[in-house]
């Protein structure tokens, strides 16, 4: 059943997951460096799977920004391949 926006556990074993993925993405598709750090903030929608809204911080040469991220993760495949970044945009 699909539902609303919810707040969500930062130490939810697929949402850390998804969101490393996220990073990992992001390095490759824009040839960055971010490191992860921390989940600050997350949230979880369940729509067709999984959608997941957080607020990160990650590090990139020893400076140290925070990032909102959209992520879903459709229903019926395996990490990686269910996964789809929706968004990744640095905060001012």
């Amino acid at each position: 059943m699909e539902g609303g926006i919810s707040p969500a556990d930062v130490n939810d074993g697929p949402a850390n997951q998804a969101v490393r993925l996220a990073i990992q993405r992001h390095n490759e598709e824009s040839n960055d460096n971010l490191q992860f750090q921390k989940i600050i903030n997350l949230s979880q929608q369940v729509v067709a799977g999984m959608r997941y809204r957080a607020t990160i911080e990650c590090t990139k040469d020893g400076a140290t920004k925070q990032f909102d991220i959209d992520i879903w993760c459709k229903p019926g495949k395996d990490f990686p391949t269910n996964f789809e970044v929706q968004s990744f945009v640095a905060k001012e």
